[in-house]
């Protein structure tokens, strides 16, 4: 099966801006910048143009769009689904492109519509052990205990509404060991050239990433854990909280 899209899925701080930006260095994908206003547009669809222009403020800069694109965009929208594709696929026409795509780390919170608005979709999933996301997290001081700890939980819960024919799924610690390989996968079930991404995504300027993050980085296997980042208490919840998908992902309880 062949996709007109490609949407990347997984909780912060677990590889999705790396999988983004090499997948963005294709010649026939696109796929910019999150699209955090989604989340609100989901919530409360902007019902004037001036309340669109508002909430997606950041992202206007971002993707750089000029008053006829978001016009255009918002003018042939209807809904939260609608006003996304349209956004993505004013990106794609822009970098004259043929696939369009997204990674927005809270799509998890509105997983269920877009795999039902987005049948052509092919979800791409990434994991990684959620003791490293909560250190890399609280290193960037994006660490609220369990609130952290649960959404981590949520977001690979959430992944039950994607159908399984859409879908791929890997760990980050194995994508960082053989990239190419899991690329692979990916450009194949895209139906798209296998193109060496690897030599060429750090010569590209993907605009803005995850905050703390940079674009041109060479791609690093997981360093030792630095154990003395998270308290007892931490552990002990992530412990806890996680155990069932630690068992399911084949991580150490510890």
């Amino acid at each position: 099966m062949k996709y007109d899209s490609v949407i990347i899925l997984g909780y912060k701080r677990s590889g999705t801006s790396l999988l983004r930006v090499l997948l963005n260095s294709h010649p026939e994908i696109a796929i910019g910048p999150e699209m955090k206003f989604m989340q609100e547009v989901v919530n409360h669809y902007p019902k004037t143009f001036s309340e669109f222009i508002k909430i997606a403020d950041r992202e206007i800069k971002d993707f750089e769009f000029s008053q006829e694109s978001l016009h255009k965009i918002y003018d042939a929208s209807t809904s939260a689904d609608e006003l996304m594709r349209n956004w993505c696929m004013e990106y794609k026409e822009k970098t004259g492109k043929k696939i369009w795509g997204d990674k927005t780390p809270q799509n998890f919170k509105y997983l269920k519509l877009l795999s039902t608005k987005f049948p052509g979709s092919l979800f791409v999933h990434i994991v990684r052990n959620p003791f490293d996301v909560m250190i890399s997290s609280k290193k960037r001081k994006q660490y609220h205990g369990i609130h952290t700890i649960i959404a981590w939980l949520v977001s690979n819960i959430k992944v039950k509404f994607v159908k399984k024919e859409n879908y791929i799924f890997f760990k980050y610690e194995d994508f960082v060991k053989k990239p190419e390989s899991y690329l692979s996968d990916i450009l194949t079930a895209l139906g798209v050239q296998d193109v060496d991404l690897l030599s060429a995504y750090r010569q590209v300027n993907h605009g803005r990433i995850a905050d703390g993050d940079s674009w041109d980085q060479p791609i690093f296997e997981s360093k030792e854990r630095d154990d003395t980042i998270l308290s007892a208490k931490d552990k002990m919840l992530i412990k806890l909280i996680c155990s069932g998908y630690l068992s399911k992902y084949g991580y150490p309880k510890a």
